[in-house]
């Protein structure tokens, strides 16, 4: 005999107990409990460890142990910027370890368990061997068990990557990590922790990962290429460092390892790379204070990046309460339709908006203890099948769900009443009847509705309630060059009024995806924005086609039946009044759930990608000027003009990245900034940086020839190489502040102090360091190209800069 899969009043009928305090605490004593081994948050010894240990710092250990092999203790001061570097770093991922830990315990995974008679929600980490689950629709099974009573429908996806339904009953087992689609059932706990079937099988793939972003990966793969260009070139300048004709000159091997140091340091951007860290750090926590949750840094980035936005309407358009707002009767008189229902809901219950208004209407108090209509099993509810079932003794099979999926073959029947409600944005179901069970017949021989003949009783009318912050959110997005679309299990005209009255551009556009093949949906995604009567998968479908055609997708959802778009799109978006399965998978979790909450997401990701985007030009400008610098030196040395590379430790640090580069990025990064995002904006200011560098380069060629020669056989006089050398420092300097003062445009007064004292700071170090008393051996020549220069890279920044907008034509354009 075939199981239904939600046994009426499996509550009432098996009188479970569970386990006891007595026994939990013993469980618990015995190392029973199902603690995991996945780490979600660092420790805070591994994130200091992290930020101490790395690729970068040994080659600034390697520096640091040069610079004390030569004894030339006053350059180890980049040192001081170096670990107050990774003093910032630290305590902004601490920061945002505390922050994140508190408001992950708001959506961390609980789990219904029996326990002294009586059923309660635990956190899942609480859980222990032979507890005894009560699961439903919507909840992430957290621990290995097997099912002692009931049946259900789970989706073991997430352990599988297949995504068709599995029913399990009666002493089939229930993997952790698959969630269940529809029915209940109470089922033992029999292995927690590290005994789990998912912890033995992703074992490694479950450590923790730092979050990384596509910014993230570009600026790795950036540094990975440079790192090679740095080691090469510190072999090369190692050989003429401790070449025998090269040490003919006074300090020549001293100021070689100096100059080596000095181009290991200046050719990598790890001021971007630090600030990067520390602008999407400081976006988490503000965002957490704004209710949301980003799971990981990527989801900030990437919400400021899409161009499509795909809502479900349910819990994000409208707020998930509903409520019945008619009844229209086709029932014969003989049946009494409330306590019909009331049996119905009875027999099967699910968690959901839907459910909890019929109740309401139907059955205001409680559920009857005595009923005419006897159930016999059910069939609940699927997001794929849209409707529910339950078989009554004597009376047959009543169906509740999507008129269209129920009676296809008599429409006609409540076609006029259907199409006038869902043309209004009314919610339409239908409660029809067949004489004969047929639960069987559906579930076990795949037979379809309509073949099974059915009468109309009742369409019931329910009225969904809009969000009020729905209309100007969508606006938002949309004004922002955001494409909106809604993807909906319900019927599509109905959907379609609920769009338009919230301004979805184009909302007319809808379509029933209701019996189309796979390629069919691939054909029509692009031709509408209104899509009804979706499975899960045609919205994974429908999130594949979009991303396909070249457009960054987010979705939003906080139901099982939205797990298999929310993967497949480039950014998911759960409400965490939704699902638990939901949360688990999602990048960004409203914890409030309210969509309003989005454009705060969008603004902070542009702040930060649009500032990194201005700053980025400084640190790139830095790095190709010491590229350039480099293959100079390497030059003259092969043709027997023995140099060493221009740029020392301590002038670098102390005279050029702290004043024009350091401490400006850092300000900048935190101004308000919510243009829309530039695409390969790395790429772009690689190209926008080489001009300013190549100034530099030219000035050093020029001055080197002026002042040693190409040609000479004569052996370079000490004093002139530190004289090309303090030239190179204040013309590259100069060079930095003329790109600074680019990227602070349009100025302020906030701004412009800081441009001053900067210059003070420079002038400052440099009169400490004597670069300015050098100045003195600058001949005319070279006093010339440097306030040519200086006026070539104004120009420059003239040309280049874009003109931003006035507030008058910011207001004219949005007219």
């Amino acid at each position: 005999m075939n199981e239904s899969l939600n046994n009426p009043n499996i509550a009432t009928k098996q009188n479970f107990t569970g386990l006891t305090n007595k026994q939990v605490e013993q469980k618990k004593t015995a190392g029973q409990v199902n603690v995991s081994n996945y780490k979600n948050s660092k420790s805070i010894k591994d994130i200091l460890f992290s930020n101490l240990f790395n690729y970068l710092n040994l080659l600034i250990l390697i520096v640091a142990l040069i610079i004390i092999f030569i004894e030339q203790y006053e350059h180890l001061f980049f040192l001081v910027v170096s670990l107050t570097n990774v003093f910032i770093s630290f305590i902004q991922e601490i920061k945002a370890k505390i922050t994140l830990d508190k408001v992950s315990l708001l959506i961390k995974n609980h789990s219904q368990v029996i326990r002294n008679s009586q059923k309660e929600k635990v956190f899942s980490s609480d859980l222990v061997l032979g507890d005894l689950l009560f699961l439903e629709a919507g909840e992430q099974i957290a621990a290995d068990a097997k099912v002692k009573s009931g049946v259900l429908e789970v989706n073991e996806s997430l352990l599988t990557g297949e995504s068709k339904l599995v029913i399990k009953k009666e002493n089939d087992f229930l993997y952790s990590g698959s969630y269940v689609v529809s029915g209940q059932s109470y089922a033992e706990i029999v292995a927690v922790g590290s005994d789990m079937y998912i912890e033995k099988v992703f074992q490694e793939a479950k450590k923790y990962k730092k979050p990384t972003t596509p910014l993230m990966q570009n600026l790795s793969s950036l540094i990975k290429t440079i790192i090679i260009f740095v080691t090469l070139f510190a072999i090369i300048l190692a050989f003429f460092a401790f070449n025998k004709e090269n040490n003919k000159i006074s300090g020549f091997r001293q100021n070689s390892l100096l100059g080596l140091c000095g181009m290991m340091i200046s050719m990598l951007p790890l001021g971007l790379f630090l600030l990067t860290n520390i602008s999407l750090a400081v976006g988490f926590v503000r965002l957490a204070k704004q209710k949301t949750y980003a799971q990981n840094l990527f989801g900030i980035e990437m919400l400021a990046q899409i161009n499509t936005l795909c809502l479900d309407k349910t819990g994000t358009i409208t707020d998930g309460t509903m409520q019945v707002k008619k009844v229209i009767p086709y029932h014969p008189k003989e049946l009494d339709f409330t306590k019909l229902m009331n049996s119905f809901l009875s027999a099967c219950p699910t968690s959901n908006s839907t459910y909890n208004a019929l109740i309401n209407k139907f059955s205001p108090n409680t559920f009857p203890t005595s009923t005419p209509y006897q159930p016999s099993q059910n069939l609940p509810l699927s997001s794929t099948r849209k409707y529910s079932a339950v078989e009554f003794n004597n009376l047959g099979t009543i169906f509740l769900g999507a008129p269209e999926f129920i009676l296809k073959n008599n429409f006609h029947l409540i076609q006029k009443d259907f199409e006038t409600y869902t043309k209004s944005g009314y919610r339409v179901l239908l409660l029809a009847k067949s004489p004969e069970p047929c639960i069987s017949q559906i579930t076990c021989k795949n037979q379809k509705l309509h073949d099974i003949p059915c009468i109309p009783l009742a369409l019931i009318i329910i009225k969904d309630t809009i969000k009020k912050d729905a209309v100007t959110t969508i606006d938002f997005f949309q004004k922002n060059g955001v494409c909106v679309k809604v993807i909906s299990g319900d019927n599509h005209v109905a959907v379609s009024q609920i769009a338009q009255r919230v301004g979805i551009i184009d909302a007319y556009k809808t379509i029933s995806l209701e019996g189309l093949s796979d390629q069919e949906v691939i054909q029509i995604a692009t031709k509408y924005n209104v899509f009804g009567r979706t499975s899960p998968q045609q919205k994974k479908i429908l999130i594949q086609t979009f991303k396909q055609a070249g457009q960054k997708v987010a979705m939003t959802g906080d139901g099982v039946n939205d797990i298999l778009a929310l993967k497949e799109a480039d950014l998911s978006i759960a409400m965490a009044s939704g699902s638990q399965a939901t949360c688990n998978i999602a990048n960004l979790v409203l914890l409030d759930s309210n969509f309003s909450s989005m454009p705060k997401v969008v603004f902070e990701g542009r702040r930060i990608i649009n500032n990194l985007d201005k700053i980025s030009i400084l640190f790139f400008t830095k790095t190709i000027i010491a590229f350039m610098l480099a293959v100079a030196v390497i030059l003259f040395n092969f043709l027997r003009r023995p140099c060493y590379y221009p740029l020392s430790p301590l002038k670098l640090q102390f005279v050029m990245d702290y004043w024009s580069i350091g401490i400006p990025s850092l300000f900048l990064s935190f101004e308000k900034n919510n243009e829309i995002i530039s695409k390969n904006f790395l790429l772009n200011n690689l190209k926008k940086a080489f001009p300013y560098a190549s100034l530099a380069f030219i000035s050093y060629v020029l001055t080197f020839g002026v002042r040693i020669g190409f040609v000479s056989t004569q052996t370079p006089d000490f004093k002139q190489l530190e004289t090309v050398s303090n030239f190179v420092i204040l013309l590259s300097t100069f060079i930095l502040f003329t790109v600074l003062f680019r990227i602070s445009k349009p100025l302020n007064l906030a701004k412009l102090l800081l441009f001053v004292a900067m210059l003070m700071g420079f002038m400052t170090a440099s009169f400490i360091l004597d670069v300015f008393e050098e100045m003195s051996q600058f001949d005319k020549l070279e006093k010339v190209l440097l306030v040519l220069i200086i006026i070539l890279s104004l120009v420059i920044t003239q040309i280049s800069q874009k003109p931003h907008p006035t507030k008058t034509t910011k207001s004219k354009e949005n007219k």
